[in-house]
């Protein structure tokens, strides 16, 4: 997810991790859940979670009609190769993303 990527240890940094040292040269995996969450969702979610009256507004002109409806990744190969499954729920890793952001001011 994206804990990792902004600085704390997460699912992610855990993933490359075991990857590095379990994976083998050229293969490419997949760092995810297997879980679809829209990005309405995730929006929505880190707008729970924050202190300011935020309200989110969808423009218009800014929906693609060739944007992918839904688009679920498989770690089934990571899985398979390192054992790595994820272990931070989403909820946690945008609680982390907001402490970060407000951290970092």
């Amino acid at each position: 997810m994206l804990s990792g990527l902004v600085g704390g240890r997460g699912d992610d940094g855990d993933a490359v991790a075991v990857g590095v040292v379990d994976g083998v040269a050229g293969e490419a995996y997949n760092v995810c859940s297997g879980r679809g969450v829209s990005v309405r969702d995730v929006a929505a979610m880190m707008l729970s979670m924050s202190d300011a009256p935020l309200e989110l507004v969808v423009d218009p002109e800014l929906v693609r009609p060739v944007d992918v409806p839904r688009l679920v990744g498989s770690a089934a190969r990571l899985r398979a190769v390192t054992g790595w499954t994820p272990e931070i729920d989403l909820d946690r890793t945008l609680a982390d993303v907001l402490a970060n952001a407000r951290a970092a001011g």
